[in-house]
């Protein structure tokens, strides 16, 4: 418990320090050392405890800590739950302070209902609710695969955080914005020790807590330079999640006054509505505390119709959109999700009932296909790419809720893949940016002159996005093949058709990056230490997560489907034979050793390129009609007559929008029912 505890501290001391500390240089040292400490803490983490069942390492009947041996587990708990209550009305009041200062009024009245709601269960539900609930801190193997997630992943954007802030901080000095890099850090450190905090606590009451910190936490991220536009989208992103806070408070205190269940411990809630499926029957109850948990995950992780925050994530700097889009915040979501894939199941996929597992499938399915097509008309590199991360965690929730075993393995190798390479896309885009000045695709060309490794690490990003034998294209696969399984006709189409436009869009972007340019000036000397090391780690671990995805599999997945489907087992767990794995691990590996042996050799012949017309000699320029000089130019297709960017996201909007009214109409329901109960005394 004392090294979990020290996992959590140690980013807030990080942060404290970094908030304190002016001088660059030692704040990059800062930075480095406690970097690499939360990175090696998380792998001896992961080593001392991975590939084991599910181990409580706080439970009610006793403390967790060697200091506090003398006090019952409940009773620290519950000290330590009105603690964290304390904190939360502090930050609500700053919330209300900020809204009323900038006169938002939509985020003003949600924060106004969900305090209440959060007072009203302090008072009347947490402390007998504290006193069922058996662990308050557990781990398993996918608690510890989004530990080393992001401890290392988060871990390496702050590194890289360290060496563009000071090229961002220059820009900024030339618009007249004050530098505000201490906060930028103290947040950045703070956001991995809340996210630490939401993946291991199995008390609900305390994943809420450390839910609104993220939440808080890109906030200020997002409003980093007080611009109005990253006001306003700052403010944006708190209302959506705050809908999503205001879910999750709703579920506890349905939770808390359902004596059947009788606990806040997430565990809890599994293990008696995996004892009711196992038996054949589904309480509605239950039915309705994981459909307000999946409305809170869907939130978090951006999927539609509360899809636009996510998108406003792009005015912040570079660090701030890959820490948000692969190691925390959206990932917080489909962690949550994919917890409750045990809950949801296929079964309830070819019946028409409105059950949260239909909820979660449709959600995920109209989000994976239209923001795949928004995807293709996007020429702004870090809008394409928050596309990108939209649909593919809609992949990722379509898979949790069809709740099979194969369907999950694959959204946790989504999930893992993802997170690799969607950083490394990020931050390469981030270093482009403040090479070339632009992030438009189509002012990429000859970048691989320009910036040669930078520009070779997106390759090995875009590639591990889309192409076999990668990571993400092998996770696809296996998705399709449980969606195939569960026989709904409507999921596959979704997954079919958006890995269609998907494998276009990315193809683009890989043309323009390969398109070779005469007479670049190569920019590479200009990079930072920090960009180039970072950049070239994360394309590293995109080929070693590829090739060793077979060992991650049977040493930390496998083991955690074991455990999340013991009375509910659903077919094969890999959905991939070992042996096919090992065929795409010896193709990875034929790739790279290819690659390497033609480097650079080879007899080549250089011609001046053909042109429609006089070539000035140049490769860049000709005499066309007229004698007037034309400059060449290489374009992409971005079919925005077809495929609009406002029509997709208003029809993937729309369309999921109906599927949660319809869900919502249905437990407004039960909910009537319930409270007729309550105010007649309780319920059992």
């Amino acid at each position: 418990m004392e090294l979990l505890t020290l996992l959590i501290a140690m980013p807030l001391v990080a942060a404290i320090i970094l908030l304190i500390v002016k001088n660059n240089s030692i704040r990059r040292g800062v930075v480095f050392t406690f970097g690499a400490a939360i990175a090696l803490l998380s792998i001896v983490f992961a080593v001392i405890y991975l590939g084991g069942g599910p181990i409580v390492l706080w439970e009610a009947s006793d403390s967790g800590f060697s200091l506090f041996a003398g006090i019952p587990g409940s009773e620290l708990g519950e000290h330590v739950s009105f603690g964290m209550f304390i904190l939360e009305m502090a930050l609500s009041a700053i919330i209300i302070f900020l809204c009323v200062r900038y006169r938002k009024i939509v985020p003003l009245v949600l924060t106004l209902i969900q305090v209440p709601l959060v007072v009203w269960f302090e008072f009347t539900k947490s402390k007998a609710a504290h006193e069922a609930t058996l662990s308050f801190v557990k781990i398993d193997s996918f608690s510890i695969i989004m530990i080393l997630i992001i401890g290392v992943i988060g871990s390496l954007v702050c590194v890289h955080a360290a060496g563009y802030m000071k090229d961002d901080q220059e820009h900024a000095d030339h618009e007249g914005r004050p530098d505000r890099r201490r906060f930028f850090f103290f947040v950045m450190f703070a956001f991995l020790s809340a996210m630490f905090g939401v993946v291991v606590s199995d008390n609900l009451s305390w994943m809420l807590f450390f839910w609104e910190c993220t939440t808080i936490c890109s906030f200020f991220l997002i409003g980093y330079t007080k611009d109005e536009v990253a006001i306003k989208n700052s403010f944006k992103a708190l209302a959506y999640n705050m809908i999503g806070g205001i879910a999750f408070i709703t579920a506890l205190i349905v939770m808390a006054s359902y004596e059947s269940i009788g606990t806040l411990s997430l565990s809890g809630l599994l293990d008696y509505g995996v004892g009711n499926k196992a038996m054949g029957g589904q309480d509605p109850v239950v039915n309705l505390v994981v459909g307000l948990l999946v409305v809170t995950g869907a939130t978090k992780a951006a999927q539609m119709p509360f899809s636009t925050w996510l998108l406003g994530t792009m005015v912040a700097p570079a660090p701030t959109s890959a820490l948000l889009h692969s190691s925390t915040m959206v990932k917080a979501g489909v962690f949550l999700i994919i917890r409750l894939a045990p809950l949801l199941g296929v079964s309830e996929l070819v019946t028409i009932n409105l059950t949260p597992g239909l909820l979660t499938v449709m959600l995920g399915g109209v989000t994976f296909l239209f923001a795949s097509l928004a995807m293709i008309s996007q020429t702004n590199a870090k809008r394409a790419l928050a596309y990108s991360t939209i649909a593919n965690l809609g992949l990722i929730v379509a898979c949790a809720g069809v709740g099979t075993e194969a369907s999950v393995w694959a959204g946790i190798m989504l999930i893992i893949f993802h997170a690799v390479t969607k950083c490394l896309l990020f931050l390469c885009v981030g270093t482009v940016e403040h090479r070339i000045g632009s992030k438009d695709i189509e002012e990429m060309d000859g970048l691989l002159g320009k910036l040669p490794k930078i520009t070779s690490y997106m390759i090995i990003g875009c590639a591990a996005m889309f192409l076999a034998p990668f990571g993400m294209l092998v996770s696809k696969w296996a998705a399709l093949k449980a969606f195939v399984e569960a026989g709904n006709f409507w999921i596959v189409m979704f997954l079919a058709f958006g890995s269609a436009v998907f494998l276009f869009a990315w193809t683009k972007w890989v043309g323009k990056l390969t398109a070779v340019m005469p007479d670049r000036e190569n920019l590479e000397k200009s990079v930072s230490f920090e960009e180039s090391f970072v950049n070239a780690f994360l394309a590293l671990l995109t080929i070693i997560t590829a090739v060793s995805f077979p060992w991650i599999s049977d040493g930390s997945v496998i083991p955690y489907l074991n455990s999340a489907f013991a009375l509910i087992p659903t077919g094969d767990l890999s959905a991939l034979s070992k042996g096919n794995m090992i065929i795409m691990v010896v193709m990875v590996l034929l790739l790279i050793i290819l690659t390497l042996l033609f480097y650079g050799k080879g007899r080549k012949k250089n011609t001046h390129l053909y042109m429609a017309g006089a070539g000035k000699g140049d490769d860049l320029t000709y005499t066309g009609s007229m004698q007037k000089t034309v400059h060449i130019q290489n374009r992409n297709y971005y079919l925005n007559d077809i495929f609009p960017e406002d029509r997709m996201v208003r029809l993937g909007t729309i369309t999921s929008a109906a599927v949660l009214a319809a869900v919502a109409a249905y437990y407004v329901y039960i909910g009537l029912a319930l409270y007729t109960m309550l105010a007649s005394g309780g319920f059992s």
